[in-house]
C-alpha cells in the first residue's frame, strides 16, 4: 500500500506535462540548495574560524558531500539511460534499477574521493551528468522512433526530450565555468 502511494512520485507518474515539470524543478532545486549549503558550511570551517576539525577531516568531508550531492545527479541520469537500454526480463526491471542507482551512485563516490580536487571532481561529475542527459534524450528519439516532428501523442515525450537536452547542455557549459580549484 505504501509502495503504491510512494511510487507515482518518484516515477513521476500522475498529473500533466506542466507537474511533471513542477515536480522536476522542486527536486532539482532542492538538490542544488542542499548541495550548495554543506559546501558553505564545509567550507566556513575549514577556512574561517568556526571549524576546531584538521584540513584532512574537512577535505574528506567535502569529498564525501561531493561524492554524495553531484553523485545523486550522476545517478538519476544514468538511471534515464538505464532504462532506455535495459534489455532483462520485466519482472527484473526494478531490481536491475536498484541495481544500477546503487553501483552508480557508489562510483561516483568512490571518484570524489580519488579524483585529486573537489573542485575537479565536481565538475567533472556534473559534466557527466549533462552527457547522460543528453543522451538519454538521443536514444529516446533513436530507440522509440517517435517522429521529430512531435506529431500526434508523442509531443509530450518530444518536450522531456528537449529538455533533457538543454537541461544536458546547461550542466555541461556549467562545469566548464566552474572553478578546477578553490579561489
Amino acid at each position: 500500500r505504501i509502495n503504491g502511494a510512494v511510487e507515482p512520485l518518484h516515477f513521476g507518474t500522475f498529473g500533466g506535462v506542466a507537474l511533471k515539470y513542477l515536480w522536476f524543478a522542486l527536486g532539482l532545486s532542492l538538490s542544488v540548495i542542499t548541495a550548495l549549503g554543506t559546501m558553505m558550511w564545509i567550507e566556513r570551517r575549514q577556512y574561517g574560524n568556526e571549524g576546531n576539525k584538521s584540513d584532512r577531516f574537512y577535505n574528506g568531508l567535502s569529498k564525501l558531500n561531493i561524492g554524495v550531492c553531484t553523485g545523486l545527479a550522476v545517478t538519476t541520469a544514468g538511471l534515464f539511460v538505464h532504462n532506455l537500454v535495459y534489455w532483462g526480463d520485466e519482472a527484473d526491471r526494478m531490481r536491475s534499477i536498484a541495481w544500477t542507482y546503487f553501483a552508480v551512485w557508489g562510483l561516483a563516490i568512490v571518484y570524489a574521493f580519488v579524483r585529486k580536487g573537489v573542485y575537479k571532481a565536481n565538475r567533472e561529475l556534473i559534466g557527466v551528468t549533462g552527457a547522460l542527459l543528453i543522451l538519454a534524450a538521443i536514444l529516446n528519439q533513436t530507440m522509440t522512433e517517435i517522429p521529430v516532428g512531435g506529431f500526434g501523442n508523442h509531443t509530450p515525450t518530444l518536450i522531456i526530450d528537449v529538455t533533457l537536452i538543454v537541461f544536458g547542455v546547461a550542466a555541461i557549459l556549467i562545469a566548464r565555468v566552474l572553478p578546477k580549484a578553490r579561489p
